[in-house]
């Protein structure tokens, strides 16, 4: 595909991507169980949080939104020069323009073979797809594991292609924190760049198809997955734990991104844990009607997957809303998360509270009780 045609087909989904509709939002942390010191899986972590406010001068409380493209100043830079000029000296730039042509087949391997697939019952399928068909060929890197110990793995992908799947050990914690292990860890085993957490959802045929109105493309984001708000606590937990590994890893690095990913839709979450910022994007459809991929979310997935050579830190406008919260939450155990976070754990056993651990270690204290044994002993 000649690069005039690629420029053209993307101009429109990037306008898109810096709407309103594509958005980020700040958080705060309202309470959380991150800090207990008694470990807790990812999956039954709890954090309760809001947006934050602020008045506006009719004296309304509102959330502050920002443009996706807000943290990501040299990807749209890169993405500019090409639509304006054809520029594409970025390796970066390479892979999406490698893909863009080969949409339309990525998009049909995506697509379920069979009932049992497309219902849900099979993650672990749903993620092979996901790693060999969307996230690998938008990454600068084209590596990837599945979680070794996810149910039904199978060795081939589920799709025609039959690529041998890549498993390994995708856990991330301390035994004294959040801990858990991703679905997928984009990037190679050692230096992962992004994790992502596959959840159920099902396919929505209420979207627009590429062909309609910008005003109806606009209309699907309404459409959102009930399994991405329902695993907000797990999404959250996760993405804090990931960005202080990865700032142990590479000081210099200030939002760490994570991945939310249903069968309809995804959604991208920022964490500085130097700072205790953090953002979450709009739910982003990934498909339209027609069930080709949508243009708009893959520039969004192209730019977090890449995230080490196109994103920013936050802005002083984004930072001026107030910190997330979770330094505070957890300041008995915030040394554990800045300092003894692991990736690849050789297993993840939390400290758990049993109330048959007594045994004989233990201090006795029946003062008043004796005392009153004593009284009538003496009749």
């Amino acid at each position: 595909m000649e690069a005039d045609i690629i420029a053209k087909e993307i101009e429109s989904p990037f306008s898109v991507l810096t709407s309103d509709r594509f958005s980020l939002s700040a958080l705060r942390l309202l309470v959380c169980d991150g800090g207990c010191g008694r470990g807790i899986n990812f999956s039954k972590a709890c954090a309760q949080v809001d947006y934050i406010y602020h008045s506006t001068p009719a004296g309304r409380a509102k959330p502050q939104i920002h443009a996706f493209t807000e943290i990501f100043p040299t990807g749209s830079a890169v993405l500019m020069e090409f639509i304006v000029s054809r520029t594409r000296t970025d390796p970066a730039l390479n892979t999406l323009l490698s893909f863009i042509p080969q949409i339309e087949e990525a998009s049909a391997r995506l697509q379920s073979d069979t009932e049992e697939e497309a219902s849900g019952k099979s993650e672990t399928e749903w993620s092979a797809r996901l790693a060999v068909h969307l996230f690998t060929p938008l990454s600068q890197s084209h590596d990837y594991i599945l979680d070794n110990q996810s149910a039904r793995k199978t060795a081939k992908c589920p799709c025609s292609c039959n690529r041998l799947l890549n498993y390994g050990n995708t856990s991330i914690g301390n035994p004294k924190t959040w801990c858990g292990r991703f679905d997928i860890l984009i990037g190679n085993n050692i230096s992962p760049d992004v994790g992502a957490t596959v959840l159920h959802a099902e396919l929505v045929d209420e979207t627009p198809s590429d062909d309609e109105s910008l005003a109806e493309d606009l209309s699907q984001i309404e459409v959102m997955s009930d399994e991405l708000q329902k695993n907000l606590s797990q999404l959250i937990s996760e993405t804090v734990v990931f960005s202080f590994y990865q700032k142990k890893q590479f000081p210099s690095l200030s939002l760490v991104p994570s991945i939310g990913v249903s069968k309809s839709h995804i959604q991208f979450h920022f964490y500085d844990a130097d700072k205790d910022v953090y953002f979450i994007s709009q739910e982003m459809p990934l498909f339209y009607k027609d069930k080709s991929l949508h243009l708009t979310t893959v520039l969004a997935i192209w730019l977090v997957l890449n995230y080490r050579c196109f994103l920013s830190e936050a802005t002083e406008e984004m930072t001026s809303e107030g910190k997330f919260g979770f330094h505070a939450q957890v300041s008995e155990t915030l040394h554990l998360y800045k300092h003894k976070i692991e990736l690849g754990m050789s297993s993840i056993k939390p400290q758990t509270f049993h109330l048959d651990v007594l045994e004989d270690n233990y201090d006795s204290n029946n003062r008043v009780t004796q005392s009153i044994m004593a009284k009538y002993h003496k009749k």
